[in-house]
């Protein structure tokens, strides 16, 4: 995906804010668009997961949405937790493989816009 920003006011050089990545996966669960990353390798813990993805999935969700995808939730998809409990044949879902983001479409634009003064403040 392809996200372009405004420069936060404070920003002098009034240049665009360019982030690019990509998505993994929109999947329909319960009737519903979810925006899911597969993490791999991690061994974080959920809460740590869930702050180290923080702007990377505001960013996807925004850059979705902004595509026409009416995403009402982001998860991330714990490659490390799937592959050691699948080991142990706790399948489909086992226990900790998805994680909700803790926030919801406006807390991830409130967190872009944050994004937005942090990039004013180096440029």
């Amino acid at each position: 995906v392809r996200l372009e920003l405004p420069p936060h006011h404070l920003d002098r050089t009034g240049q665009t804010i360019v982030i690019e990545g990509t998505a993994d996966q929109i999947r329909i669960i319960d009737n519903q668009p979810v925006l899911c990353d597969y993490k791999t390798g991690s061994k974080s813990t959920i809460f740590q997961m869930m702050h180290e993805y923080a702007y990377q999935m505001a960013c996807y969700w925004h850059a979705v949405v902004q595509m026409g995808f009416d995403v009402k939730e982001a998860k991330l998809i714990r490659g490390y937790t799937y592959r050691e409990q699948t080991k142990r044949h706790e399948l489909p879902s086992p226990n900790g493989v998805f994680i909700s983001m803790p926030f919801s479409y406006a807390g991830a634009k409130l967190l872009l816009d944050g994004l937005r003064r942090e990039i004013a403040m180096i440029r």
